[in-house]
């Protein structure tokens, strides 16, 4: 749901259970992606993509911009996840890529022995 002030809840739930609510505020874009990750593989993707891995690191070199990682794990369908990485605006994410394009390459190389596929979901303003 979006309300007035620029803030949404998802709700996350697992066995019926409520177990997180991912709240946005001054969350104007989002960039989501959908990994399908190797067998034997989850758990060094998930301490890479995690919301304090490497690439949340990276990413907080942009500063206040950067608003913050979500990681989702598929309940149905083992070795699926979706990322969800926040921020101010679509410019600060474009500045961002400008200013470390050959870190962000770097990484992207490293983590690609992770996925058997790589998905873009989405880039979505508020």
């Amino acid at each position: 749901r979006v309300a007035e002030s620029r803030y949404f809840t998802i709700e996350l739930f697992h066995s019926g259970q409520e177990i997180s609510s991912l709240c946005y505020l001054n969350c104007m874009y989002m960039v989501i992606w959908r990994f399908e990750v190797k067998p034997g593989s989850e758990q060094a993707f998930e301490k890479v993509y995690a919301a304090s891995g490497d690439w949340a690191q990276l990413f907080q070199k942009a500063g206040e911009a950067y608003q913050g990682t979500e990681l989702l794990r598929e309940v149905e369908q083992p070795g699926i996840y979706v990322t969800i990485d926040r921020w101010q605006s679509h410019k600060a994410y474009e500045e961002f890529l400008k200013q470390t394009v050959n870190e962000y390459k770097e990484l992207d190389d490293r983590c690609e022995v992770l996925t058997i596929s790589e998905t873009k979901i989405g880039d979505l303003e508020l």
